[in-house]
């Protein structure tokens, strides 16, 4: 069985996510669900979902929101570091990076949410 790993992908049309869930067509004829964890708003008006806690905050660019779709973890021990003025949305869940520290460098970071 093929697997596959997807850390960003780019939603151009948000109807093709539901419940978290975004369906991509396989080679085979087939679809699959991969489930996002986080949903970014890009100052352009695209959106893409992820699933990669530290891929999806040091992509982030200015003036975005990086919004949490479930509770999130990383176990990396690498040291997470965020030099854009961003939001992160809790939006209810918990976001946990346990490893090592979240340094944020001449940049804001708002913390939105419980």
């Amino acid at each position: 069985m093929a697997m596959a790993t997807v850390q960003l992908m780019e939603v151009e049309d948000e109807t093709c996510a539901h419940a978290n869930t975004v369906y991509v067509d396989n080679k085979d004829g087939t679809h699959s669900g991969l489930t996002m964890t986080m949903r970014t708003a890009h100052t352009d008006g695209t959106v893409t979902y992820g699933t990669d806690l530290f891929t999806v905050l040091t992509e982030a660019k200015n003036g975005e929101t990086v919004t949490l779709l479930a509770n999130v973890s990383s176990d990396s021990t690498a040291e997470l570091e965020i030099s854009a003025n961003i939001t992160i949305d809790l939006n209810g869940y918990t976001l946990t990076y346990s490893e090592n520290s979240i340094d944020v460098y001449y940049a804001n970071v708002a913390i939105k949410g419980e």
